[in-house]
């Protein structure tokens, strides 16, 4: 009798354990948010470095034709007495780095990029990255402490994403940029950034989400992984945690600094390589 019974409870053991795992991997293949998230992170980030590029440029710290982004196609105004930018790649505009741009990114500060305490406020008009609509307000503030290592918050709040079928992403996120690598060259490749902080929103299927990054485990993005092949436009180390409403949460790792487009997502008991779009 304490036989059977001893194999009655391994079998309920073995099925939940079975169900559970199981359910993990259902869940897994469930990727709309990491892809959303995956989206609007790196779209923001690259206006950040739209943004920062126009602004070194009309600062005269790097010259138009040494920067990443810009082509010959693209418009930069710069009307320092009301320290307003305006980016302006027109009807279509084919960067260096391969992407398709059009509209206009409207930019104003406070005081120079690198110096403690200037804001610089990033404002889309009918702005498109490929095809996908970005809008909202990105705000950056200089809240550096080391010179070596400027510091910055960015905000970004009524950030939506609007693909070619119609669908959206809605999201805001605060996090903090540390440029640990490559500030006192001009050389953008060497450039190197450490992200930490947290996202909310809602993905293109209405389902809320909420990401965040540790201090102990931050992002590192390496923009010389802009110029690898294939270009690596996502974090290359660090661990990011997505909770969608609804579901168990996600944690997504990025490696230890290889420029590759792959991560290692863990969900529950279930874990799997995933490539990053």
């Amino acid at each position: 009798m304490k036989k059977l019974l001893s194999y009655v409870v391994l079998l309920a053991l073995l099925s939940s354990s079975l169900y559970s795992c199981q359910h993990d991997k259902e869940a897994a293949d469930d990727s709309t948010t990491i892809e959303d998230h995956s989206s609007a992170q790196t779209t923001t980030d690259e206006l950040t470095l739209l943004t920062s590029e126009a602004v070194s440029v009309t600062e005269g710290s790097k010259p138009a034709s040494g920067t990443f982004f810009y082509a010959s196609c693209v418009t930069i105004t710069h009307t320092s007495a009301e320290k307003k930018i305006t980016i302006d790649f027109g009807t279509g505009c084919t960067g260096i780095d391969g992407r398709l741009r059009k509209g206009k990114i409207n930019i104003t500060y406070t005081g120079p990029y690198r110096t403690a305490g200037s804001v610089i406020t990033t404002i889309p008009e009918n702005f498109y990255i490929d095809g996908h609509k970005l809008e909202g307000t990105k705000t950056v503030t200089n809240v550096t402490t080391t010179s070596t290592k400027p510091a910055f918050n960015i905000k970004v709040e009524g950030g939506k994403i609007t693909y070619a079928d119609g669908t959206s992403i809605h999201f805001t996120s605060n996090r903090t940029r540390e440029w640990t690598t490559g500030s006192q060259t001009m050389n953008l490749e060497d450039d190197g950034y450490l992200i930490t902080g947290t996202w909310s929103g809602k993905n293109r299927s209405g389902r809320s989400f909420t990401a965040s990054i540790a201090s102990d485990n931050p992002l590192f993005i390496k923009l010389t992984c802009l110029f690898s092949k294939p270009i690596t436009r996502h974090p290359v180390q660090g661990i990011l945690t997505i909770k969608p409403e609804g579901l168990k949460e996600r944690v997504i790792d990025y490696g230890q600094g290889t420029c590759d487009n792959e991560a290692t997502l863990t969900i529950g008991r279930f874990t799997k390589t995933i490539t990053l779009r």
